[in-house]
């Protein structure tokens, strides 16, 4: 099973979830239809096998793209291009900063992966502390995602309850914090860059690569993208075990189940992913990109006008 066979079952999946989402469920609300409420739950498990698929094809492209600036461009320019079909399809308004689409989060995933890139070293010198990173991301994440965000959350709140307590005033301190965290992403980059030319200790460098990991799925967290701090965590872990497939695709699903439990259907991927022969196949490099705010404002119109 080649890459390209891989995107297009996830495209599947990924348009079985978005119609339950977007249509199913709101016709069974609106009706009262319990049966159809328990057709599009059914749909919506299916469609967990989607994300982790294209994490883990990120990853692939991480590791095999010839120009990752330039896939970073990408990933940020359509993360732009399909906000708006985004938050109609899923808010019924073209501007929700209370979520973003899962473009930003994979962005945010590959710029803390090319920051890694720099401390690779250290890995390499003692394979054991893949694993131990692992858990200790696990641990950090639990301590950012149940103490630290909240507690931003609750700064803003209060300044903007000084400032009149809008929401247009909260949602603008809120993007604000997320473009610092960013800013800060790419300033730890900087300085990994800088440390790996002073020559410093590795452990220095391991040390480094921990606290950009946590920029990254604050970042995340507080921008309120898609899957959140857990879909940058699972990219993560994903890199760390790309040497195992299967080990990389069951990383990253586990990490998406302490998300949510609903998530475990994503483990189906563990198996599917061992028919995985390391091959590109078809060029189907730009068919996600277009069609994921395609299919979005596609659905958007089909409730608003048919339904």
């Amino acid at each position: 099973m080649s890459g390209s066979t891989l995107k297009l079952i996830a495209i599947f999946a990924m348009i079985i979830d978005h119609v339950a989402a977007v249509l199913v469920w709101s016709v069974a609300y609106s009706t009262n239809n319990t049966q159809m409420m328990e057709i599009s739950h059914y749909m919506r498990m299916f469609g967990r096998i989607a994300f982790p698929i294209f994490c883990f094809l990120l990853v692939e492209g991480f590791v095999h793209t010839k120009n990752r600036r330039r896939y970073a461009i990408r990933l940020a320019l359509f993360a732009v291009i399909s906000e708006i079909p985004f938050d109609l399809a899923f808010s019924m308004t073209p501007f929700d900063f209370n979520a973003q689409n899962v473009f930003f989060t994979l962005f945010l995933g590959l710029v803390v992966l090319m920051g890694l890139e720099n401390i690779q070293t250290i890995w390499k010198e003692a394979r054991w502390l893949r694993w131990v990173s692992c858990i200790g991301i696990l641990g950090a994440v639990y301590l950012i995602v149940g103490l630290i965000v909240p507690l931003c959350y609750q700064i803003v709140n209060i300044v903007a309850g000084w400032l009149g307590n809008t929401r247009e005033i909260t949602l603008s301190m809120q993007i604000f914090i997320g473009v610092i965290i960013v800013t800060l992403i790419g300033t730890i980059i900087a300085f990994v860059v800088s440390i790996e030319k002073s020559g410093i200790q590795p452990t220095s460098r391991f040390f480094t690569g921990i606290a950009m990991i946590l920029a990254g799925v604050a970042a995340a967290e507080l921008m309120c993208t898609d899957y959140a701090s857990m879909g940058v965590l699972a990219i993560i872990v994903m890199y760390l075990l790309r040497k195992n497939k299967v080990a990389s695709m069951a990383g990253g699903c586990v990490v998406l189940t302490v998300l949510a439990f609903s998530e475990y259907f994503a483990l189906v991927n563990v198996p599917l992913i061992s028919l995985y022969n390391g091959k590109r196949g078809m060029n189907l490099k730009y068919l996600f990109y277009v069609f994921y705010p395609a299919h979005l404002l596609i659905l958007f119109l089909i409730g608003r006008f048919i339904l």
